[in-house]
């Protein structure tokens, strides 16, 4: 389990040091981490943010903000997927990467 762990840690901070590091230097950027990964590694995360300075501009959804938990209890589906709210979350993270995307592409 170790060796995956830090197999999937080398490749978390390969994106990081790639894709979003170059972001984090606005100074009104935050950072919302969530997904199930988030809790296997938000000691190693925290550490790595705390290193960075950027500890303070961390969040870590566990389990979604409390609108979307309330959201997600009324779909039927959410009886059956625990996780919906993380699953969610994580959607519109991959929502917002992509519109990114979409606006660098279209100008």
């Amino acid at each position: 389990m170790t060796a995956c762990l830090d197999t999937y840690w080398q490749a978390v901070l390969t994106y990081w040091q790639d894709q979003v590091m170059p972001q984090l230097e606005a100074v009104n950027t935050e950072v919302i981490i969530s997904g199930g990964a988030s809790s296997i590694l938000r000691s190693r995360l925290s550490a790595y943010f705390t290193e960075l300075g950027l500890s303070q501009r961390v969040l870590f959804t566990e389990g979604g903000p409390r609108r979307l938990e309330a959201l997600v209890r009324g779909l039927p589906e959410s009886a059956q997927i625990p996780s919906m709210t993380l699953r969610m979350a994580d959607s519109y993270g991959l929502f917002r990467g992509l519109i990114g995307t979409l606006d660098s592409v279209a100008v």
